[in-house]
């Protein structure tokens, strides 16, 4: 299989720029709004930022967002929480992400797509029979 980290790189960016966009937008909308703003920026942010550097704890504390399954589940939730300010733009890049997050899912389940390089960690990808506790 070709290598999709390239791939990858370019949907986990846009991601992580949709969220932070629009949760600025979210931020004078009320004080509810206001809040899930930040989470969507702090998340838009965070899957960004994973993209260039990842902080040791990283793996330990935020192991989920290393595997498809788990960035998958995290992109669900992200869209749900984008598609909750209720205008036509916020619902189509909710469905989006979403959408995204029902890929990454799948391709958890597919032996032939090779994990991009910053889901592993120190070299190996992290599976259920490492030594490591991880939560």
């Amino acid at each position: 299989m070709s290598d999709l980290s390239g791939v990858f790189k370019i949907v986990n960016l846009t991601v992580g720029g949709i969220s932070a966009i629009l949760g600025l937008t979210q931020l004078l909308s009320g004080v509810a709004a206001f809040f899930l703003g930040l989470y969507l920026i702090a998340f838009g942010v965070a899957i960004g930022g994973l993209e260039f550097i990842i902080p040791p704890l990283a793996y330990h504390y935020a192991s989920f967002l290393f595997s498809f399954l788990g960035r998958g589940v995290f992109y669900v939730l992200i869209g749900v929480l984008i598609a909750q300010g209720g205008n036509a733009i916020r619902i189509v890049f909710g469905f989006l992400i979403v959408v995204i997050g029902i890929v990454y899912a799948v391709l958890e389940f597919i032996p032939s797509i090779e994990p991009p390089e910053n889901f592993k960690a120190h070299g190996h990808v992290l599976e259920d029979n490492d030594e490591e506790d991880i939560i």
